[in-house]
Protein backbone atom coordinates (compact mmCIF):
# COMPACT_ATOMS: atom_id res chain seq x y z
CA UNK A 1 0.00 0.00 0.00
CA UNK A 2 2.84 2.02 0.61
CA UNK A 3 4.52 1.77 -2.29
CA UNK A 4 8.04 0.57 -0.83
CA UNK A 5 10.01 -2.58 -1.56
CA UNK A 6 8.62 -5.78 -0.26
CA UNK A 7 11.48 -7.80 -1.49
CA UNK A 8 12.98 -8.42 1.56
CA UNK A 9 10.14 -9.12 3.50
CA UNK A 10 8.72 -11.79 0.63
CA UNK A 11 12.01 -13.27 0.90
CA UNK A 12 12.15 -13.69 4.45
CA UNK A 13 8.56 -15.25 5.11
CA UNK A 14 8.39 -16.92 1.66
CA UNK A 15 11.71 -17.65 0.76
CA UNK A 16 14.13 -16.07 -2.10
CA UNK A 17 12.62 -18.65 -4.93
CA UNK A 18 8.72 -17.55 -4.27
CA UNK A 19 9.50 -14.16 -3.39
CA UNK A 20 11.37 -14.11 -6.96
CA UNK A 21 7.90 -15.46 -8.37
CA UNK A 22 6.02 -13.01 -6.45
CA UNK A 23 7.79 -9.51 -6.90
CA UNK A 24 7.26 -10.67 -11.18
CA UNK A 25 3.43 -9.75 -10.65
CA UNK A 26 1.80 -6.67 -10.63
CA UNK A 27 -0.81 -7.35 -7.91
CA UNK A 28 1.33 -9.13 -5.47
CA UNK A 29 -1.50 -9.24 -2.79
CA UNK A 30 -3.30 -10.94 -5.31
CA UNK A 31 -0.98 -13.34 -6.41
CA UNK A 32 -0.76 -14.34 -3.00
CA UNK A 33 -3.97 -15.10 -1.78
CA UNK A 34 -4.25 -17.26 -5.19
CA UNK A 35 -0.74 -19.02 -4.20
CA UNK A 36 -2.52 -19.86 -0.63
CA UNK A 37 -5.68 -21.02 -2.14
CA UNK A 38 -3.57 -23.41 -4.33
CA UNK A 39 -1.42 -24.22 -1.18
CA UNK A 40 -4.94 -24.91 0.98
CA UNK A 41 -6.37 -26.77 -1.59
CA UNK A 42 -2.84 -28.84 -2.40
CA UNK A 43 -3.47 -29.89 1.17
CA UNK A 44 -7.43 -30.72 1.11
CA UNK A 45 -6.40 -33.16 -2.01
CA UNK A 46 -3.84 -34.78 0.15
CA UNK A 47 -5.84 -35.23 3.21
CA UNK A 48 -4.32 -32.92 6.02
CA UNK A 49 -7.86 -31.68 6.60
CA UNK A 50 -10.90 -31.46 5.41
CA UNK A 51 -13.62 -30.20 3.57
CA UNK A 52 -15.06 -28.07 6.57
CA UNK A 53 -11.88 -26.36 7.44
CA UNK A 54 -11.12 -25.57 3.65
CA UNK A 55 -14.29 -23.88 3.62
CA UNK A 56 -13.38 -21.98 6.42
CA UNK A 57 -9.84 -21.23 5.27
CA UNK A 58 -11.26 -20.49 2.17
CA UNK A 59 -13.75 -17.91 3.75
CA UNK A 60 -10.49 -16.15 5.41
CA UNK A 61 -8.56 -15.51 1.81
CA UNK A 62 -12.13 -14.48 0.42
CA UNK A 63 -11.96 -11.57 3.61
CA UNK A 64 -8.52 -10.87 2.77
CA UNK A 65 -8.76 -10.11 -0.49
CA UNK A 66 -11.98 -8.26 -0.24
CA UNK A 67 -10.01 -6.05 2.45
CA UNK A 68 -7.22 -5.74 0.66
CA UNK A 69 -9.03 -4.53 -2.49
CA UNK A 70 -10.74 -1.74 -0.37
CA UNK A 71 -7.59 -0.92 0.86
CA UNK A 72 -6.32 -0.53 -2.86
CA UNK A 73 -9.59 1.34 -3.57
CA UNK A 74 -8.56 4.29 -0.91
CA UNK A 75 -5.18 4.60 -1.45
CA UNK A 76 -5.73 4.31 -5.39
CA UNK A 77 -9.04 7.20 -5.36
CA UNK A 78 -7.85 10.27 -3.85
CA UNK A 79 -10.22 13.20 -2.94
CA UNK A 80 -10.69 15.55 -6.29
CA UNK A 81 -9.14 18.63 -6.14
CA UNK A 82 -12.52 20.93 -6.63
CA UNK A 83 -13.58 19.04 -3.51
CA UNK A 84 -10.92 19.96 -1.85
CA UNK A 85 -11.13 23.23 -2.72
CA UNK A 86 -14.12 23.75 -2.04
CA UNK A 87 -13.79 22.42 1.23
CA UNK A 88 -11.38 24.98 2.15
CA UNK A 89 -13.09 28.05 0.89
CA UNK A 90 -16.30 26.99 2.52
CA UNK A 91 -14.52 26.80 5.58
CA UNK A 92 -12.87 29.94 5.03
CA UNK A 93 -16.02 31.98 4.21
CA UNK A 94 -17.91 30.59 7.19
CA UNK A 95 -15.09 31.65 9.96
CA UNK A 96 -14.67 34.85 7.88
CA UNK A 97 -18.42 35.81 8.10
CA UNK A 98 -19.00 33.70 11.89
CA UNK A 99 -18.93 37.07 13.62
CA UNK A 100 -20.97 38.89 11.46
CA UNK A 101 -23.60 36.32 12.76
CA UNK A 102 -22.98 36.34 16.37
CA UNK A 103 -22.11 39.91 17.52
CA UNK A 104 -25.74 40.33 18.25
CA UNK A 105 -26.06 37.78 20.16
CA UNK A 106 -22.75 37.46 21.88
CA UNK A 107 -22.13 41.14 21.63
CA UNK A 108 -18.49 41.71 23.06
CA UNK A 109 -17.50 38.43 23.73
CA UNK A 110 -17.67 37.58 20.09
CA UNK A 111 -14.23 37.66 18.67
CA UNK A 112 -13.10 35.17 21.12
CA UNK A 113 -16.32 32.70 20.58
CA UNK A 114 -15.30 33.03 16.70
CA UNK A 115 -11.49 32.35 16.89
CA UNK A 116 -12.97 28.98 18.98
CA UNK A 117 -15.26 28.21 16.19
CA UNK A 118 -13.23 28.89 13.31
CA UNK A 119 -10.30 26.79 15.11
CA UNK A 120 -12.65 23.80 15.25
CA UNK A 121 -13.15 24.04 11.63
CA UNK A 122 -10.15 24.51 10.36
CA UNK A 123 -8.57 22.06 12.56
CA UNK A 124 -11.36 19.30 11.03
CA UNK A 125 -10.20 21.22 7.61
CA UNK A 126 -6.37 20.27 8.19
CA UNK A 127 -7.44 16.34 9.85
CA UNK A 128 -9.33 15.66 6.61
CA UNK A 129 -6.57 16.45 4.61
CA UNK A 130 -4.19 14.28 6.43
CA UNK A 131 -6.27 11.23 6.61
CA UNK A 132 -6.84 11.35 2.87
CA UNK A 133 -3.91 8.88 2.37
CA UNK A 134 -3.86 6.62 5.59
CA UNK A 135 -0.61 4.35 4.11
CA UNK A 136 1.91 6.96 4.26
CA UNK A 137 4.64 6.71 6.63
CA UNK A 138 3.95 9.73 9.12
CA UNK A 139 2.87 10.15 12.28
CA UNK A 140 -0.79 9.99 12.15
CA UNK A 141 -0.59 7.34 9.15
CA UNK A 142 -1.82 3.43 9.95
CA UNK A 143 1.09 1.76 11.69
CA UNK A 144 1.13 -1.41 8.92
CA UNK A 145 4.36 -2.50 10.09
CA UNK A 146 2.92 -2.84 13.43
CA UNK A 147 0.18 -4.80 12.13
CA UNK A 148 2.29 -7.08 9.63
CA UNK A 149 3.97 -7.83 13.28
CA UNK A 150 1.42 -8.98 15.07
CA UNK A 151 -0.26 -10.86 12.70
CA UNK A 152 2.92 -12.63 11.82
CA UNK A 153 2.92 -13.28 15.18
CA UNK A 154 -0.53 -14.84 15.98
CA UNK A 155 -0.11 -17.03 12.70
CA UNK A 156 3.23 -18.27 14.18
CA UNK A 157 1.95 -18.65 17.29
CA UNK A 158 -1.13 -20.31 16.06
CA UNK A 159 0.72 -23.33 14.14
CA UNK A 160 3.08 -23.34 16.42
CA UNK A 161 6.52 -22.74 14.69
CA UNK A 162 9.27 -21.08 14.52
CA UNK A 163 10.52 -17.87 17.04
CA UNK A 164 8.38 -15.28 16.90
CA UNK A 165 9.11 -11.83 15.66
CA UNK A 166 10.06 -9.27 18.45
CA UNK A 167 6.49 -7.77 19.85
CA UNK A 168 6.23 -3.65 18.58
CA UNK A 169 6.72 -1.26 21.05
CA UNK A 170 5.87 1.97 20.68
CA UNK A 171 8.24 4.92 20.34
CA UNK A 172 8.33 7.85 22.67
CA UNK A 173 5.75 9.72 21.15
CA UNK A 174 3.61 6.55 21.46
CA UNK A 175 3.60 5.50 18.03
CA UNK A 176 4.02 2.12 16.48
CA UNK A 177 6.63 1.69 14.06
Amino acid sequence: MRNTDPGPALARLLGPEEAAQAMRHVHRPQYLVLEAQRQLDGWRRAGRFGDILFDAWQRQLDAISTIQGGCERIAGTPIPYAYSVLLHRTTYFYCALLPFGLVDSIGGMTPVIAVFIAYAFMALDAIASELENPFGEEPNDLPLEALAVNIERMLLEGVDAGPLPAPTQPDRHYRLR
